[in-house]
């Protein structure tokens, strides 16, 4: 189901990362553990609408992650 804009939240781990995404209205739509990396974590948010802001954990491995989120995902 599609919810407009999305604000999605990222916990990096060395092995997995937690995904939390909530709508404009502040409602927590996922809250949920996937794997760390770009495949597993847009197949978490496909489907639930756009993108509007992404925040993520600030720590080893994270910039790596981001770039290539936002690159190669937009």
């Amino acid at each position: 189901m599609n919810h407009g804009k999305l604000f999605v939240g990222l916990d990096y781990h060395e092995d997995l990362a937690r995904v939390c995404v909530e709508d404009q209205s502040g409602k927590m739509l996922l809250n949920r553990r996937c794997n760390n990396d770009r495949p597993a974590i847009v197949k978490a948010v496909q489907g639930h609408g756009t993108v509007s802001r992404v925040a993520i954990e600030s720590c080893s491995g994270a910039a790596n992650l981001a770039d290539e989120l936002v690159h190669e995902a937009g």
